[in-house]
């Protein structure tokens, strides 16, 4: 008894609607090396829904170019025959994951995979979407994508066809969808097929809202085919911990690749997973690991927003930061096992000096990244930053060490006043009662600028610093703790500055 009625048909037609002035006519032969020997023509004429119908009942395999004369397709598909990995994967992922395709066994019992479209599409925009899907699956590169033409030509009125599934619809054969419990019947399946007919915004849709629509090829058809292969479970765990700190910094990586660790058909135990590869993320390395990795595909990883080559990574091996307490701080930065120096937070904070030193140390210019990517790379940096606390002596080429040699010499190495109304000279009283020194603000400027050209502090970071001395401001005057400043043993460089005090002798 026929299993299908004249709505089955036109629904069929309407489905793998294409060229309607010719259609592919295939006589198959006998299985041969797991593959059906075929001999293939093309047949002019109008593509009728009794051509459909023949094909249903039997009489006729009928091949459709997804294509139409004005350069839109309804339909399209893959055509996965020569797959080196499990076919029965991509199946499960089709459903695992809702996509809007259907998977249907070809004559040979490999995978043909249609999409649908509920309007008219430009050929270019199908073959985008299942490009992106071919990618997905681990295709080979050469796998045959229908429509094989991107645009319509006048010169060419016959394009590629692909046979059609539910060739004798009615037998026991294997030419029918396909879900996870086997084969569907055709009535069941055109409702199936009917269900993901979307419009070409729905379908792109679907893949900008996929979680890892924008992963590296090797990545996506790991967590879509969740078969990784002998010996590269840990490295391609790293890679994907990669990609989602690149894609997340303050995503929970544990949880997340604990998550996709038991998803894969043989992952590995979660202790192996804790002491390898999440714990390789503590030495804040972020390098892909491309070249243990099979699926590997440099020249479209390269356009990925989070690929090898991605405004949001450098490709650098970041290691330990330290920062050195001298006045100011200067910061050491391992990066690919070599040390780069910063001398202050502006060289560091941009990106300019970083890929400079990249150039002369590293011999290579990184990219530069977002200034949100570059901050998150900092900051990771400064969770395990070593601060080391130097020993400031005196005579040392800080710029805090010059301040407070030129400070001792301001009260150690001038002539003191007499008495307070002298330190309108420029002096510094020494009083021996309250054991202070007593100065101006205005004199010590004056000593530290204009005589000895000391720049690198601004006024009111001296007065910082002097306070941090233990000096403090009472009226006018300032007064200095004598227990602040060491009393020099050997005598200073002497600094005549008599000349610049207009001193009268009976003053």
């Amino acid at each position: 008894m026929m299993a299908y009625t004249q709505n089955d048909i036109l629904t069929f037609s309407n489905l793998f609607n294409g060229n309607t002035e010719a259609y592919g006519v295939t006589e198959v032969g006998e299985i041969v090396n797991g593959k059906a020997e075929a001999k293939s023509r093309l047949q002019y004429g109008q593509v009728t829904p009794v051509i459909f119908q023949k094909h249903l009942e039997g009489q006729l395999s009928i091949g459709i170019a997804p294509i139409q004369q004005d350069g839109t397709c309804y339909f399209g598909a893959i055509d996965i025959d020569d797959y080196k990995y499990n076919i029965n994967d991509v199946i499960a992922a089709i459903y695992d994951f809702d996509m809007p395709l259907c998977p249907c066994y070809s004559k040979s019992k490999k995978l043909h995979i249609y999409i649908f479209f509920s309007d008219p599409t430009p050929a270019a925009d199908v073959q985008e979407i299942l490009k992106w899907y071919a990618r997905a699956f681990a295709c080979d590169k050469k796998v045959e994508i229908f429509p094989k033409q991107a645009k319509a030509s006048d010169s060419n009125k016959f394009y590629s066809w692909i046979n059609l599934p539910y060739f004798d619809a009615d037998s026991d054969n294997h030419r029918k969808l396909v879900n996870k419990n086997g084969l569907v019947e055709l009535s069941d399946a055109l409702e199936y097929m009917q269900s993901k007919q979307l419009s070409y915004k729905e379908h792109k849709e679907w893949i900008n809202e996929f979680q890892y629509n924008d992963a590296p090829p090797c990545i996506l058809s790991g967590l879509l085919l969740r078969d990784i292969g002998p010996g590269q479970r840990n490295n391609w765990l790293f890679s994907t911990g990669v990609y989602l700190r690149l894609k997340d910094e303050n995503c929970d990586l544990r949880t997340l690749l604990t998550d996709i660790n038991h998803s894969l058909h043989e992952p590995i135990p979660d202790d192996e997973l804790n002491a390898t590869v999440i714990k390789g993320f503590n030495r804040k390395s972020y390098f892909y690991m491309c070249a243990a990795l099979e699926r590997c595909d440099k020249a479209i990883c390269r356009q990925q927003e989070y690929g090898i080559e991605s405004k949001a990574s450098t490709g650098l091996d970041f290691g330990d930061l330290t920062q050195y307490m001298t006045d100011p701080p200067y910061y050491e930065w391992i990066v690919n096992g070599q040390k780069l120096t910063f001398w202050n937070e502006q060289e560091i904070l941009g990106q300019g000096k970083f890929r400079a030193l990249c150039l002369r140390q590293l011999h290579l210019v990184p990219r530069t990244v977002p200034d949100d990517r570059w901050s998150k790379i900092l900051t990771r940096a400064c969770e395990n930053i070593t601060v080391i606390q130097p020993s400031v002596d005196v005579g040392d080429f800080s710029s805090g060490s010059t301040f407070y040699d030129l400070t001792c010499a301001y009260f150690n190495a001038r002539r003191k006043a007499d008495n307070i109304t002298q330190l309108a000279m420029g002096r510094v009283y020494k009083d021996e009662v309250e054991k202070e020194y007593i100065f101006t603000a205005k004199s010590f400027i004056d000593f530290l600028v204009h005589k000895n050209d000391f720049t690198q502090y601004k006024p009111i970071e001296m007065r910082v610093r002097l306070q941090q001395l233990g000096a403090y401001k009472e009226g006018v005057y300032w007064h200095m703790p004598i227990s602040s400043i060491p009393e020099q043993e050997e005598k200073p460089i002497e600094i005549d500055f008599r000349d610049k005090e207009t001193e009268q002798e009976d003053f």
